[in-house]
């Protein structure tokens, strides 16, 4: 949680602020200087009171044993605060507001009494010790001291010429100069600095990055917005610390914050959307047409999604499929589950299904000759299908002498004799018998079943063409880590999967359904604290290490 402390002060009729961030959810108020909201103030305790906030942003002050403050013009030890309330504690007044962005902004105004303005006068007055008051002039004392800083600078080297002392001090040195030691993913790199530091105290290391690191670094293009976000100056080390948290091998920054700096305000010239923390996120968007004015597809909130997508998809019911009674090729039964085509990688993310390796053992295509041989027709290209099956009824070694002849099969009046082919005239049945058995495969019986089916006026031979399917990814900006999720059941998430009868169902659950489980960076016993880079990643393209620079370790992504 981030708050805003604005100190106000007044110097004669004119009155500034300060504004500083801190964040957190608890905060202590006191004199002391380890205290989050300091208030130097001797009618101030060293620890005077604490404040909390809640996940729904509700503000209550307690105060410690044996203080109290006023509220509202009430003395209290614990009050629970609103925008406009007036809180005193000691000489300092503090009223809670909240911005147009809903953030807490706490205003602290010190107010002296008369009294204790004399109080103040008189304590400066007392403790003033000028260089006037002494018998030394300053520029006698400054140029003693500098004689004094100066000797000591040319005698003292010469204490160490000794070449084990020289040693000793070296290594006192290196460790006092050295920051901590390095994550498991740079740790080969320990040994010498200059790996990653080109001279001393350089902490510019984005090119030393990118000799090891490839891969789109960007974090927005301009396909997407037309805005600058100033990522140009920033560095590697802006979001990657390295020398730090070396126990977790935590080098990424993790905290809302984080990406609440530019999301959580509208950003002009953008389609983006306003977002501080996961608990406010807007409702997820899916594609549901392709742009006109430029690459990529238009979205729309889930929520208001109602089969209106415009988008070239499969024929796919998977009601049909997860029905208990399917055979295959070879008339076995088959009882599909979930996990008969969608299967996850290592790191979670589900492969893309295939008819090669998921459809092609229901669905196959095929044609038989005389001797009951099959010839499987290929899957991808259509006017390849055309091609096979010509040659399949050209090649008359695939029929007996009268096979599949449409006049040579008729029925013959009585009295009468058949009438022998001619060559040209067997040629044309087969002809005639290849195209209707294309028609059939293309409109009937294969493509057609899963695929649309549209006109292509350059194809001379077959005037027909599969249209090609959108490659859509229907959360392309998130990552989801479906081996974190294995102990959940397919149909939690993707409900009223084993009754939808048209790929223009999207099963996939709205943002109130991961909430449920899922609390942003505050997280409780009951909820998994999730920040933005759970489910989001800040580069385009993953970066990639140089395979002869990788080590032997891989960090896991968190999604």
């Amino acid at each position: 949680m981030e708050i805003i402390l604005r100190k106000k002060r007044q110097v004669k009729d004119i009155i500034s602020h300060k504004d500083l961030k801190v964040s957190g959810t608890r905060f202590k108020l006191g004199r002391g200087a380890d205290q989050e909201i300091h208030l130097p103030n001797s009618r101030v305790a060293l620890e005077h009171a604490i404040l909390e906030i809640d996940k729904n942003d509700t503000l209550t002050l307690t105060a410690t044993e044996n203080h109290n403050f006023i509220h509202n013009n009430i003395t209290t030890t614990k009050a629970q605060l609103s925008e406009e309330d007036s809180i005193q504690i000691g000489g300092f007044f503090i009223t809670p507001k909240y911005s147009s962005d809903g953030t807490v902004v706490l205003e602290i105004f010190e107010k002296f009494t008369d009294q204790t303005k004399a109080m103040k006068q008189e304590l400066i007055g007392r403790s003033s010790r000028g260089l006037e008051n002494s018998f030394l002039s300053k520029r006698l004392l400054a140029l003693g001291i500098s004689l004094s800083v100066l000797l000591v600078a040319l005698i003292f080297p010469f204490s160490y010429l000794d070449k084990k002392e020289q040693s000793t001090l070296k290594n006192v040195s290196n460790h006092i100069l050295m920051p901590g030691s390095l994550s498991i993913h740079h740790s080969e790199f320990n040994s010498d600095c200059t790996n990653c530091h080109e001279g001393a105290f350089d902490s510019n290391l984005t090119e030393a990055c990118k000799s090891c690191h490839e891969g789109n670094m960007d974090h927005a293009g301009s396909s997407h917005v037309s805005f600058n976000l100033e990522m140009e100056s920033m560095e590697c080390t802006s979001c990657h610390w390295e020398h730090h948290n070396t126990e977790t091998n935590a080098i990424s920054r993790q905290d809302e914050g984080f990406c609440a700096d530019c999301h959580g305000a509208e950003i002009a010239n953008s389609e983006l959307l306003i977002v501080k923390r996961f608990k406010k996120h807007p409702q997820f968007r899916v594609p549901y047409k392709k742009r006109k004015d430029r690459d990529g597809y238009d979205l729309i909130p889930i929520s208001d999604y109602q089969q209106n997508s415009e988008l070239s998809m499969i024929r796919f019911p998977h009601s049909s499929h997860l029905d208990n009674r399917l055979q295959n090729n070879v008339g076995q039964e088959t009882e599909l589950e979930c996990s008969y085509c969608h299967v996850s990688d290592a790191a979670g993310e589900m492969n893309k299904v295939s008819y090669e390796e998921h459809c092609d053992s229901c669905h196959q295509i095929e044609l038989t000759n005389n001797n009951s041989e099959k010839l499987i027709l290929p899957h991808k290209y259509l006017q390849e299908v055309v091609t096979k099956v010509n040659e399949f009824y050209e090649d008359k070694s695939n029929f007996d002498a009268t096979s599949l002849s449409i006049d040579e099969t008729s029925l013959v009046i009585p009295g009468s004799q058949r009438v022998p082919l001619t060559n040209r005239e067997r040629n044309s049945n087969f002809k005639n018998i290849a195209d209707a058995k294309i028609q059939e495969i293309v409109f009937y019986t294969g493509c057609n079943t899963c695929h649309n089916v549209v006109s292509d006026v350059e194809q001379a031979n077959f005037p027909w063409k599969i249209q090609s399917v959108d490659p859509v990814n229907w959360y392309s900006k998130a990552l989801f880590n479906h081996k974190a999720h294995e102990e959940q059941e397919c149909g939690e998430c993707h409900m009223g999967i084993e009754q939808s009868n048209s790929s223009l169902d999207i099963n996939l659950p709205n943002v109130e359904y991961c909430q449920s489980c899922h609390l942003g960076g505050w997280g409780s016993p009951l909820k998994t604290a999730s920040t933005c880079v759970t489910c989001h990643i800040f580069h385009i393209d993953p970066v990639t290490v140089e395979p002869e620079k990788a080590e032997p370790y891989q960090e896991t992504r968190a999604h």
